[in-house]
């Protein structure tokens, strides 16, 4: 026998999710801090996008980072120090991508090598030096790959210097 019920079917109504409360938009210098209580970052914002120079630090309190946003992501140079304060790196930044030279230093202030990079990728000669200042390496890149192989890009003695003797 048929059901003969005549309450005709309706659908289920959902029910609307509670509502949560809006993240508020970050505007002006946002400070976070480490649990012992030292600032961990001071990050900028404008209208909830990082905007400005940012600063990260070691857990001593040291400076660690110096970052440029533009827009929400890195744009512009970047700068790392070593927890004593000495330069680490220079870097610069397109949209969040690291472009034109980079240069890294050894923890007595001396470079330790130059890169090239474009859209993110190493592109053009690297060079490496020991910590007295000899060229260790010359590599030529494309895209992140070694182009010209290691044995090819040692060094000759022209570029070695050479200590002068009184």
């Amino acid at each position: 026998m048929a059901d003969t019920d005549p309450t005709p079917e309706t659908p289920e109504t959902p029910t609307a999710p509670a509502e949560t409360p809006a993240e508020p938009v970050l505007h002006g210098m946002v400070l976070h801090r480490f649990d012992s209580g030292l600032v961990c970052c001071e990050m900028p914002y404008e209208h909830g996008k990082l905007q400005g120079e940012g600063k990260m630090y070691y857990t001593t309190g040291g400076l660690y980072a110096r970052e440029t946003y533009d827009r929400g992501v890195l744009n512009g140079p970047t700068t790392l120090y070593y927890p004593d304060g000495v330069l680490q790196a220079e870097l610069h930044y397109v949209d969040g991508l690291l472009e034109g030279t980079v240069k890294e230093y050894f923890a007595t202030g001396r470079v330790e090598s130059v890169s090239e990079y474009r859209k993110g990728k190493k592109n053009g000669v690297t060079v490496v030096h020991n910590e007295t200042g000899a060229v260790e390496s010359k590599l030529h890149y494309l895209d992140d790959s070694i182009t010209v192989p290691e044995a090819e890009a040692a060094p000759s003695a022209a570029e070695t210097p050479t200590t002068e003797t009184p």
